[in-house]
């Protein structure tokens, strides 16, 4: 399932933004007043999974150098749902660890408030009786180099808030 999502600089949403989608359970719903980007949000997760078209930020006009966009949502799977990874297994197990023990002080202060929403988040997740022993939780994402580029694969460390490039 998809509990989270960050999106930098796609529609409504400058800068690097993180919503919350899910606390774990079988419902979600975006409630918010007109512009308040819940179009954006689907229409984020339509271009993730089906390669829609990317409507960019308007910011974006002056050009891509380091405010490349990306959407990247945050995914918490059951481990033993998930089938072997083979040689990548150690991978998605430490991107998931990292993940799972992200503090606050290790994003950039720039990005403080969104930091501070996914932390939290995530201590909801824990008390709801998700945890790092049996669920994986991995930012996957895609980003853009150049507005008609094929976008690239990434997953974001967030402990760190390193893109690592596949």
């Amino acid at each position: 399932m998809i509990i989270g999502l960050l999106v930098r600089n796609f529609k409504t949403y400058q800068a690097i933004n993180y919503i919350k989608l899910s606390n774990g359970k079988h419902f979600s719903a975006l409630v918010g007043e007109n512009g308040a980007g819940k179009s954006s949000v689907l229409e984020a997760l339509n271009s993730f999974f089906n390669a829609a078209d990317w409507n960019y930020h308007h910011s974006l006009a002056k050009g891509f150098a380091e405010r490349e966009p990306f959407i990247c949502p945050i995914f918490l799977i059951k481990k033993d749902t998930l089938p072997s990874l083979g040689e990548f297994q150690w991978f998605v197990e430490k991107v998931s660890e990292l993940t799972w023990s992200a503090a606050i002080g290790d994003f950039n202060p720039a990005h403080k408030s969104h930091a501070e929403m996914f932390y939290e988040h995530r201590e909801k997740l824990i008390t709801e009786g998700y945890s790092s022993d049996s669920y994986y939780l991995i930012p996957l994402g895609l980003k853009k180099e150049q507005k008609y580029a094929v976008p690239s694969v990434f997953f974001l460390c967030l402990r760190h808030c390193q893109l690592i490039i596949l």
